[in-house]
């Protein structure tokens, strides 16, 4: 990240576009999750299932920690259809928040408080303690889920922040929820006592015993909260201020190609093409960096390299992203080259803390014990070999052959392009590099104009085995012209197609000629206008289109 900018030189309009933006992106932070169920709960038909309709001897085993069905909670049968749609819906939507966004929402609600605001109709109805729920389906079926809660009781963090700064109050959040745990077992009652108490100024406080199970966006709070306050700050990071409209001009002379393809200088743990070291190398000199990555890229690998590289280099890395999914896979990618313990996943739900705790407390009870490893044998020789062959491979697909000015990337590119049409041409015709030098511009235009004319005029609309023209063999001029002036005629429509197979002579190899129509599954009539796209627009295929018939005038014998 470029440094910041000092707040007296920044340009007001900048300030005024960072604001502007900032503004926005609190909206859409505000809006992740949902309603702001922290502080404002409502039963959703689908969204929420109350516990305190649930059976007793269920609930008291779900509430001890051990992994419940939820068939114990609810006996009836009407009563858990409803049930188990309500908790499919709730796993469905954890799921999601977890998969699109990482964050952790399934969340049992214990205890809602409420109470009175001016020139508000619907008072609050905020939960007071939160723990953590795991859903997963007994089979494929769905045919019933297990539910199980986590260890951890944690204070409504929106409730705390709401009486702090609106009523404030000084809570102990760590205290209240810790009233929690009786030597009898789990018992919210004392909470609910010692926080009516610190409220009781606040206008019809009180306390419902009610316990629910839905979706709380836990690290909602944190992130709009992060977007307030003065915006200075946050405009003075040229990344931000990008992201915001302004035009940020970023220093940098680009990377250098040749640390890159230097061993001596690489810092990749794990392998990486040219392309790939660029970024690493890009990154480790401090430079902000956009990447267009699409699937199957190395987009984790080269995030993996950029660690190892600010690593080794005595400096820390915080990596970012929406999708937990990612991070666990480069953590497992760091963890496969001996770096695991010098990671550290960070989260905001209380498991995730807590498994935190434990990974630190871990590496340092363990660090001290660890004998050094043996240096093994150097492996720069060994990568430089690597990196020469791989230079030679990228030299021969990139190389440009003449006549045509086209390389092997180049017509593997336009080849997946054709593939990719609706109706890709097809044809089996093959021509020798001899023909192929023969035929120039001029004349690979006029055989295009040929060809669409011929096209459009019916040539090919038969099948193969009706085709006039199919295996036909031109090994003369004298033929080549005579097939032509035929073409020639049925294209100006003095006469319709030839009655009769043209003949051809058997003395000697000529050019057989196989109409479109009997080469592939692409219509007669849509081909050579395609090829004459392709051709004309970029030459770029080493197989002319449709080359089945002549280059005029010239008669193309092998």
């Amino acid at each position: 990240m470029t440094p910041a900018h000092p707040s007296s030189a920044l340009d007001p309009a900048r300030v005024e576009a960072v604001q502007r933006a900032r503004g926005r992106w609190r909206r859409e932070v505000a809006e992740l999750g949902g309603p702001n169920t922290l502080l404002w709960h409502r039963t959703s038909l689908t969204g929420t299932f109350d516990l305190n309709l649930a059976h007793p001897g269920g609930v008291a085993k779900l509430l001890s920690g051990r992994p419940t069905l939820l068939s114990e909670l609810v006996r009836e049968h009407v009563a858990f259809l409803d049930a188990s749609r309500r908790i499919g819906a709730i796993r469905d939507k954890t799921s999601e928040l977890r998969r699109e966004h990482g964050m952790e929402t399934g969340f049992l609600a214990i205890g809602l408080a409420t109470w009175s605001l001016q020139r508000v109709p619907v008072p609050p109805r905020a939960p007071v303690l939160l723990r953590s729920c795991r859903i997963r389906p007994v089979d494929a079926a769905h045919s019933d889920h297990v539910l199980e809660l986590h260890e951890d009781v944690v204070f409504n963090p929106v409730l705390e922040h709401y009486l702090r700064s609106e009523m404030h109050l000084d809570l102990d959040p760590v205290g209240l929820a810790g009233l929690s745990a009786q030597h009898h077992g789990f018992d919210p009652r004392m909470t609910y006592q010692a926080l009516e108490q610190l409220c009781v100024e606040l206008t019809g406080f009180a306390i419902g015993p009610q316990m629910v199970l839905g979706t709380f966006p836990w690290a909602k709070l944190p992130l709009v909260t992060s977007f307030t306050g003065d915006p200075h700050s946050l405009a003075g990071h040229d990344v931000a201020a990008a992201l915001a409209g302004v035009d940020v001009s970023f220093p940098g002379d680009g990377p250098d190609p040749s640390r890159a393809d230097d061993p001596a200088q690489e810092l990749s743990a794990l392998d990486a093409d040219r392309a790939q070291r660029l970024v690493v190398d890009e990154a480790s000199r401090g430079a902000d960096l956009v990447l267009d990555t699409p699937a199957g890229t190395g987009a984790t690998q080269t995030v993996a390299n950029i660690v190892v590289a600010a690593l080794s280099e005595g400096r820390s890395v915080l990596v970012c992203s929406e999708e937990r999914a990612a991070l666990e896979s480069l953590q497992r990618r760091l963890a496969h080259v001996g770096l695991g313990d010098l990671c550290l996943h960070l989260a905001e739900d209380p498991a995730s803390m807590r498994a935190g705790l434990a990974s630190v407390r871990h590496a340092l009870e363990h660090l001290p014990r660890e004998v050094p490893a043996e240096p093994g044998p150097d492996p720069l020789p060994a990568r430089a070999d690597a990196l020469v062959v791989l230079r030679r491979e990228h030299d021969v697909l990139h190389h440009r052959h003449e006549p045509w000015g086209l390389s092997l990337a180049g017509v593997e590119d336009d080849l997946a392009a054709l593939a990719a049409l609706e109706t890709p041409p097809g044809s089996r015709v093959r021509l020798s590099a001899g023909e192929l030098q023969a035929l120039g511009e001029d004349e690979l235009s006029a055989v295009s104009d040929a060809l669409v004319e011929a096209a459009a005029a019916g040539a090919w609309t038969r099948g193969r085995g009706d085709d006039p023209w199919y295996g036909a063999r031109l090994s003369t001029a004298d033929e080549a012209a005579r097939a032509q002036e035929i073409v020639a005629r049925m294209v100006s429509g003095a006469s319709g197609p030839p009655a009769s197979r043209p003949s051809g002579s058997a003395g000697r190899p000529g050019c057989r000629c196989r109409s479109p129509s009997s080469s592939g599954p692409t219509g007669s009539r849509s081909w050579p206008a395609r090829a004459r796209r392709s051709t004309s627009s970029r030459r770029r295929s080493t197989t002319p289109p449709s080359t089945t018939w002549w280059p005029p005038p010239r008669p193309a014998t092998r």
